[in-house]
């Protein structure tokens, strides 16, 4: 029939098969059917393994010769609809990548969360750092969605590093290059050295007079931390539509300020801990396993809390069960009040559409659950002693107290998210009962600016969040195939595998010391339960809040992050071995497979039991 449907002489059949956890199930069937519908399973399966053979979507064209199908071709799908998750960008020839972005995003990203982090990444990740260096045309975009996950040109970090020395360059550049060959910075033409750089410089420095200069950014963070304390007093749980778009707005105004302080303690931290590992040798992870970060804190917090757990009768029964707080024995609920006003408002990504700890009691009364039922095998190693010289070095450098500014930052920014969605979802409500939102949730698929500005599109918003619920069940399905670290244009890059052989990969050490244990696949926070004592994780990349499992685990082995991604910084602190970037770590790695984690030296062995 192959001449007669190009011709359209005749209407070709339309089958529909959705791949479900459980497999994959016919969704829509034709009448009358010319194919059985196990011969549509067959066929629909042969196209998801040349999908994920390729990497990408594919236009396959088969043949059935009574018994079985024959590949005749397959071609990349290049011309998808655009859509809000998808854009589609004129000449599209550019190199992308997912670095730093799928450590904070590990699901596609709400319309709301993404324009709500996107303007102050470029502005203070790349736009003013690059006009600060004298680069006269900026590479726009900056960034962009694919399937709903978040990217930033390549470009632009290889200009970003371009004038770095070898010797002072960050260890975590690398993430941001294919195959982590930072050498790729110094192709661009620009920027170049000249007395514009110290131009530049001034004007960074006037910009933020103490946050831009090493030692006045942690006087400058104080000041700050202490005017956020004073404006969260003055945040009223209004109903108002008009008062909560005006302290919304005064949200914004605190994050701005935040995340400009944060920018300095982020690259001096950089800086700092490079230049320590110079210096100091494998001494730099012993100094920083005694940094004693606020994420670090939270994790023993949790771990005190979870041992007084248990010595409440069926308390391990009542977390597994409870939804509200009536659920649970009074003195756990009164120990468990505390602890949540405290770390209530952390998040397992910087999407504010996913609910927070306290937003989500029931999870995180789950999580507690798994921490209560390994209380009293779960260990902290403690940390080797750090001769005084070392402390001296460390000092000087400032490598401490960067690395816990990096925590209290993101733990204070963390914070003003979880005030904002409480507020967005108050407005949301606020918006239903006058008829401009079909429901309160339905304001996550709106854009920030246009929440502020009052415009809403209820229609477009729901569209849009049918549209996230099925990227998010494909990204499940699929995750090493549906969210590649590199894209050229609309297309994932496929770069050679330098792992897999020989039971031996390779990645970056971040974390001091040898583990052996079972792997445990985790490829999200729900996952996170099926934790045991003496596991080695494998994931992508823990959020900071995946932290309070670190004292259960034998080691850890991610596909993405680098030296100083929060899980690796609280690695140390917990003298858990951990090996990080081992691309396609979850394809190569098999739940239950015994594994040994050299943290020292970068390499996970399979082991033969």
């Amino acid at each position: 029939m192959g001449e007669q449907l190009v011709s359209g002489a005749v209407t070709p059949q339309r089958w529909e098969v959705a791949y479900r956890k459980d497999g994959l199930q016919l969704a829509q069937v034709p009448s009358p059917p010319m194919l059985s519908q196990k011969q549509i399973l067959m066929l629909a399966e042969m196209v998801q393994r040349v999908s994920a053979f390729f990497g990408s979507p594919q236009d396959v064209e088969w043949a059935w010769d009574g018994a079985q199908f024959w590949l005749l071709q397959a071609r990349d799908i290049t011309t998808s609809a655009e859509s809000y998750f998808s854009p589609i960008l004129p000449d599209d020839s550019h190199q992308w990548t997912a670095a730093f972005l799928n450590e904070r995003f590990s699901q596609p990203v709400s319309p709301l969360g993404w324009s709500l982090i996107r303007p102050h990444l470029e502005r203070f990740a790349l736009h003013e750092p690059l006009t600060w260096l004298g680069v006269s045309s900026l590479p726009e975009p900056l960034t962009k969605l694919w399937r709903g996950q978040p990217y930033s040109r390549v470009l632009a970090w290889q200009m970003v590093y371009r004038l770095f020395p070898d010797w002072l360059l960050p260890e975590d550049a690398q993430r941001y290059f294919p195959n982590r060959d930072v050498q790729m910075r110094k192709l661009p033409t620009q920027p170049n050295w000249g007395l514009h750089l110290l131009w530049g410089g001034l004007k960074a420095v006037w910009q933020s007079p103490l946050g831009a200069l090493p030692f006045s950014n942690p006087w400058a963070w104080q000041h700050f931390e202490g005017k956020l304390t004073r404006t969260w007093a003055g945040w009223q749980a209004d109903t108002t539509a008009e008062n909560l778009l005006a302290h919304l707005r005064q949200s914004e105004r605190l994050t701005t300020e935040l995340l400009e302080l944060h920018r300095w303690s982020l690259l001096y931290a950089d800086v700092s801990y490079s230049l320590a590992g110079k210096w100091l040798g494998n001494w730099r992870e012993v100094l920083a396993a005694h940094t004693q970060t606020v994420t670090a804190q939270l994790s023993r917090e949790l771990q005190d809390l979870a041992q007084y757990a248990q010595t409440i009768p069926l308390a391990h029964i009542a977390l597994q069960s409870a939804t509200d707080w009536q659920g649970l024995p009074a003195p756990l609920a009164q120990a468990i009040h505390p602890f949540l006003q405290r770390y209530g408002h952390r998040f397992f990504s910087l999407d504010i559409f996913d609910p927070n700890w306290s937003a989500d009691f029931a999870g995180f009364c789950r999580l507690l659950a798994q921490q209560v039922a390994h209380a009293r095998t779960a260990q902290v190693k403690t940390p080797e002693r750090v001769p005084a010289w070392v402390w001296l070095a460390g000092w000087l450098l400032r490598v401490q107290v960067f690395l816990q500014l990096r925590e209290a930052q993101r733990f204070a920014w963390q914070k003003i998210l979880a005030w904002q969605r409480a507020a967005l979802l108050r407005l949301g409500e606020v918006w239903a009962q006058e008829g401009k939102l079909p429901e309160a949730r339905a304001i996550f698929g709106l854009e920030w600016q246009a929440v502020l500005a009052g415009q809403v599109d209820g229609a477009a918003a729901s569209i849009r969040l049918q549209e996230l619920a099925q990227l998010r069940e494909q990204a499940v399905l699929a995750p090493g195939l549906f969210y590649p670290p590199f894209l050229r244009g609309n297309l994932p890059e496929h770069l050679p595998s330098v792992n897999g052989a020989g039971g031996r990969l390779k990645g970056q050490a971040v974390s001091r010391g040898m583990g052996r244990g079972r792997v445990r696949l985790v490829r999200h926070a729900g996952e996170l339960a099926s934790l045991q004592v003496g596991d080695v994780l494998v994931t992508t990349s823990p959020d900071p809040a995946w932290t309070v499992a670190y004292p259960l685990l034998a080691g850890l082995v991610t596909e993405r992050g680098g030296q100083l991604s929060h899980g690796a910084v609280v690695a140390r602190e917990f003298g858990l071995p951990a090996v990080f970037g081992i691309v396609q770590a979850l394809e190569i790695l098999q739940d239950g497979q015994v594994v040994v984690v050299d943290g020292s030296e970068g390499v996970v062995l399979i082991s033969a039991e």
